[in-house]
């Protein structure tokens, strides 16, 4: 077979010197690495295939060295990785090695003949401007209104602040300035304060510049990542005056900032997410102290810096038109017990680290038009704008874990279940879970492994049908409560409230918090244990999973008892607060019995063995010569009759028939059939210690599980 070649467009070479442009980021630029990109590419392709002919990778080889100088910047500059590492392979063929090398040594001396030049043009630059050159902007003085921002502050240290950026002048040893002029910055910047995460101790700073149109633009970073000129260049999509040649220059002149105005920066605490903090809560970017002892200083306030992407959510958190205002949504939801269920959970969210530190999933469903998202709105607006702060879950899992860790013990609202993405539903239980467990995801990195986000809230959802539907996760319905019903009966009750709650908001959460403050934690906690014992004893029996949700309907009715007594929420007698409170015990009920998962399992297996009992011996139909008709499937079992033959006493179900009804059915089978044999509902074996037993089906022994006929007519409700 021939040799495979490969054809190369007969272009001659790109150029063999530095464009003027070389490194920069002009259309110029762009247009020529795509030209050489498209030439290049399949020379070094051509080159690394050591099933082309040998001469054709010679005359790709000579094609490349003759174009050494744009091979360095689609590499080098562009950032070519995988051609890179094509270029590197090919170099590793045999008989290619002193051609590789011939090309590095020539891209080496095109970056250092650039380099050069750059530098040289720096100097020209920098002397011109010391000498004559006029600032940049418009506006005189840029620099000195930047200094403004660090009282006292100055600069030194061979570094020089000016209108027209940032320059580093080196020194001899005499201390005389050199010809060594390096521009970090070519308009002014500088750090213009620092912080530390009170729950990290993680330390950001603020970077603060001039834009093109002289105003000052400021932001808050990582110092790490400040210190790293390969991340400070993200600072440019803010407007900074960064690139990537001069950004570790930069890097080094932020860090002479931060090292010699240590005392000068102004100081501050901050926070990445909201809610409880030492000393208060974050409320948005309200701060909201706790009440101090007489002679204990006051707590120094704290400042949010949201995570980037979540800012928009952060802000929405704000009071916005009056109270006066909201209570005429208030008004129409006073009547309506899901409605004011919402209310009462979106506020219960904020004190429930000081009590349960286990959050919960208020799951609000039915048909549609019934004002579930009108219900949601008004949870909303207790703390912000609705519209920016309710969610979907059209929304990944990593999105919704990090939303609620911002919020940390604020509500995180959720609506329309319908548009969850289809893997995120095979998963409901695990979602429901975590939510309310309040702990993210271990994620690990090269370096170690990232801090796992925590909170602890309600989370609010709306959807047409069950969150849970026919998940059999126990754990997560012992952490949901499902409320069927329609939050507004009218209309024009739902156009009243969210009319309502587009204007006034955030006016009850402010008060809320205010209030909860004012009674500190252990009164809000022994409050709350002595209406958690009482919902225990209430909801004792309906099952331990229903009595396990008593503690967050207590929390409801605290923060109802303290909206209504504290904050002068209108509607607050004890009836009242009990119409919601009861819709809560109604479902923790409802959700206990569906989490009886061996008593659900068996009504499943009985259903099943119903409908195909004609596969089981005993109730098999017979041929024309009475003879038994074995089912086309096989035997399931036996149904096997009792003395008197009237009515049956066992049904033996197949061993690995069973198991496979249990699994589609996503039940955990091994654990069901024990669950079965402790609660005395199986015929089990004299001897050995499984659950099955043999029994003869058609004159041949099969493994079955036997059910007694009085367990079936206890889970089927016979009598």
């Amino acid at each position: 077979m021939a040799p495979q070649t490969t054809r190369i467009p007969n272009a001659p070479a790109l150029s063999l010197a530095p464009p003027a442009d070389w490194g920069l980021e002009t259309s110029a630029a762009r247009a020529r690495r795509d030209r050489a990109t498209a030439v290049l590419a399949p020379l070094i392709e051509q080159a690394a295939n050591e099933t082309v002919d040998a001469g054709a990778r010679l005359a790709a080889w000579a094609k490349l060295r003759a174009s050494a100088c744009d091979v360095a910047e689609l590499l080098h500059v562009a950032g070519s990785d995988d051609l890179r590492d094509l270029l590197s392979a090919a170099g590793a063929i045999r008989g290619a090695a002193a051609d590789y090398r011939a090309l590095d040594a020539a891209m080496a001396r095109t970056i250092k003949a650039v380099e050069k030049a750059q530098s040289q043009a720096a100097k020209a630059w920098a002397a011109e401007q010391a000498r004559t050159g006029p600032p940049r902007l418009s506006a005189r003085g840029a620099a000195d209104r930047l200094l403004e921002l660090v009282p006292g502050a100055s600069v030194a240290g061979g570094w020089e602040l000016s209108d027209n950026g940032v320059v580093h002048v080196s020194v001899d040893e005499d201390g005389v300035p050199s010809d060594k002029v390096k521009v970090a910055a070519t308009r002014p910047i500088l750090l213009s304060g620092r912080a530390v995460d009170v729950d990290t101790a993680e330390y950001s700073v603020e970077v603060a510049w001039i834009d093109e149109d002289g105003r000052i633009g400021r932001q808050w970073t990582p110092r790490a990542d400040v210190m790293d000129g390969r991340k400070l260049v993200s600072l440019a999509t803010k407007g900074a005056p960064v690139c990537s040649p001069t950004a570790s220059d930069l890097s080094r002149f932020l860090d002479w900032c931060d090292s010699t105005w240590a005392s000068k920066l102004p100081q501050r605490a901050v926070s990445v997410r909201l809610g409880h903090i030492r000393g208060g809560f974050l409320r948005g970017q309200g701060w909201h102290p706790a009440p101090t002892q007489a002679g204990e200083p006051t707590p120094p306030p704290v400042h949010l810096t949201p995570p980037g992407g979540y800012e928009a959510l952060t802000a929405a958190i704000h009071e916005r038109g009056t109270w006066e205002g909201w209570l005429d949504a208030w008004a129409v939801a006073a009547n309506r017990p899901v409605a004011r269920l919402a209310v009462y959970a979106a506020l219960a969210s904020a004190l429930l680290p000081w009590t349960t530190d286990r959050g919960c999933v208020l799951d609000i469903w039915g048909e549609t038009s019934i004002g579930k998202t009108t219900a949601l709105n008004l949870a909303a607006s207790v703390w912000a704008q609705p519209r920016a702060y309710v969610g979907k879950w059209a929304s990944t899992m990593t999105f919704r874990e990090r939303s609620a860790a911002v919020l940390s013990c604020l509500p995180l609202l959720l609506d329309d279940t319908r548009q969850m993405p289809p893997k995120e539903r095979e998963l409901i239980g695990q979602t429901v879970y975590q939510l309310a467990d309040g702990q993210g995801k271990g994620r690990g990195f090269v370096f170690g492994a990232q801090a796992r986000a925590v909170w602890c809230s309600f989370t609010i959802s709306t959807g047409e049908s069950p969150l849970l539907g026919t998940s059999q996760d126990e754990g997560a319905r012992a952490r949901c409560l499902s409320v069927e019903g329609a939050p507004f009966g009218e209309r024009a009750e739902a156009v009243t409230v969210n009319r309502a709650t587009d204007r006034h908001y955030g006016h009850l959460g402010a008060r809320f918090v205010g209030a909860l403050l004012a009674r500190g934690r252990a009164a809000i906690n022994t409050l709350w244990e002595e209406r958690d014992a009482a919902w225990a004893d209430a909801l004792a029996s309906a099952g331990p999973l229903a009595s396990r949700l008593a503690a967050h309907i207590a929390a409801i009715e605290v923060a109802a008892m303290v909206a209504h007594e504290d904050c002068g929420l209108p509607n607050g007698s004890w009836e009242e607060i009990a119409t919601a409170t009861g819709v809560a015990a109604a479902a923790a009920a409802h959700s206990g019995a569906d989490a009886d998962k061996p008593l659900a399992a068996l009504r499943a297996t009985l259903s099943r063995a119903a409908a195909l009992q004609s596969s089981f011996w005993g109730r098999h139909a017979l041929d024309r010569d009475g003879d038994a008709r074995t089912p086309p499937a096989g035997w399931l079992g036996q149904w096997k009759p009792d003395a008197d033959k009237d009515r049956w006493a066992v049904i033996a179900v197949a061993s690995h028939v069973l198991r496979r009804w249990l699994a589609e059915d996503r039940y955990d089978g091994p654990g069901v059939i024990a669950q079965w044999a402790a609660r005395g509902w199986l015929v089990l074996p004299t001897s050995g210690t499984g659950h099955d037993k043999p029994v003869k089906v058609d004159g041949q022994s099969m493994r079955c599980v036997c059910i007694q006929r009085a367990a079936a007519e206890a889970a089927m409700g016979d009598k």
